[in-house]
């Protein structure tokens, strides 16, 4: 009966406790997650000072961006986990990094995407030379060949290298 009594008591003192310090503080201007002064006259001027600055200098801002065909090719399609090779602004070799695991993707759904960003062509046609390359050749509208790409992947089907010729 005593350890009962103890801990009832004990309970009852920390709420109490909790219960005194809470009430002598002065919440009236504060809500949930406000961690600056509300209702602070210097403090109101600065954000209005900073306000006028931004809207003042809009340059200085930092505005969103769409990305690129090349980010979205990098970071999206790719995930990230190839390095790209480009000379004079044109792709010409996608490298597995050494760390990565490497993705996989049909070569129908990398032309629907990318293709026509990467090289001019009017149409293309897939060979498969055996099961780890692909090579899917471009032509021009008059028939002629444009250039091609050469799809390397390893045993489990994910792209090691794609070389743009």
């Amino acid at each position: 009966m005593k350890i009962i009594l103890s801990l009832v008591a004990i309970v009852a003192t920390a709420f109490l406790t909790h219960h005194f310090f809470i009430s002598r503080l002065d919440n009236s201007d504060r809500e949930v997650a406000a961690f600056s002064e509300r209702n602070n006259a210097g403090q109101i001027k600065w954000e209005h000072q900073v306000a006028g600055e931004l809207a003042s200098n809009k340059d200085k801002i930092q505005a969103s961006v769409k990305p690129n065909w090349q980010d979205q090719l990098a970071y999206e399609f790719f995930k990230g986990q190839y390095d790209i090779s480009a000379e004079s602004g044109q792709i010409q070799k996608i490298s597995l990094q050494k760390s990565a695991d490497g993705v996989t993707f049909s070569a129908d759904q990398f032309m629907e995407k990318f293709g026509h960003q990467i090289k001019n062509y009017s149409t293309y046609k897939k060979n498969q030379t055996d099961g780890k390359t692909e090579i899917i050749d471009l032509f021009d509208n008059s028939g002629l060949l444009a250039g091609s790409f050469h799809i390397i992947r390893n045993d489990d089907g994910r792209v090691v290298e794609f070389v743009v010729k």
